[in-house]
């Protein structure tokens, strides 16, 4: 193919003139078809106009219906949120990637996400500053946390320290655990005119 730019240079385009892109795009299809399309190859020693019309043409596949959605390939760091950064926005990931090294795959369609050649995680395209957040993503403390808009560091780091990310056994849950004695209160504290005990 580089040989072939200086003989389209010389032979084409030297002391031409265009119009405009139209001629010029009118004029070298007729160049490539009568003139550089019948010449003899100096390798295989065929027409290249004859060889592509009987050998390579019936071929083809026709032309997709959509044009192609080219993607933009990246590769990027599972930070400690549990998001990587890609074009300027932010997808989460699952926990056991955390601080791995991925592929993304991104298009107008979706964003996938690749672990060794392996598909771990697929998000719908983000504007940039965007955020695509799956909480399942997270360790059962921060889901829960999240679940109730508890997003103080500090709080959650307390959830995870004191073993609250564990579900109760099937037993317990569901169950109504009494309070503690200091915590009951008799029925007359909640009066907005708090009664004597005679008067009850």
């Amino acid at each position: 193919m580089e040989r072939g730019i200086p003989y389209i240079r010389e032979d084409f385009f030297r002391g031409e003139t265009f119009r405009d892109l139209d001629d010029l795009q009118a004029r070298a299809v007729l160049w490539c078809r009568d003139l550089a399309g019948t010449r003899i190859h100096g390798t295989t020693r065929r027409a290249p106009r004859v060889v592509f019309e009987t050998e390579e043409q019936p071929t083809l596949l026709p032309l997709a219906p959509e044009p192609f959605d080219p993607p933009t390939w990246a590769q990027c760091t599972v930070h400690p949120d549990h998001h990587i950064h890609f074009q300027r926005a932010l997808y989460s990931v699952p926990t056991q990637y955390v601080g791995a090294a991925v592929d993304v795959r991104g298009d107008t369609r979706l964003v996938r996400i690749y672990r060794h050649r392996e598909l771990i995680k697929v998000h719908p395209p983000q504007p940039p500053g965007g955020r695509s957040t799956d909480y399942t993503d997270y360790p059962a403390a921060c889901a829960r946390a999240l679940a109730f808009e508890l997003v103080e560091v500090r709080r959650v780091e307390a959830i995870v320290r004191s073993a609250l990310e564990h579900e109760p056994p099937a037993g317990v849950r569901g169950t109504v655990v009494p309070l503690p004695a200091r915590f009951a209160r008799p029925p007359r504290s909640f009066a907005h005119h708090p009664q004597s005990p005679e008067e009850e």
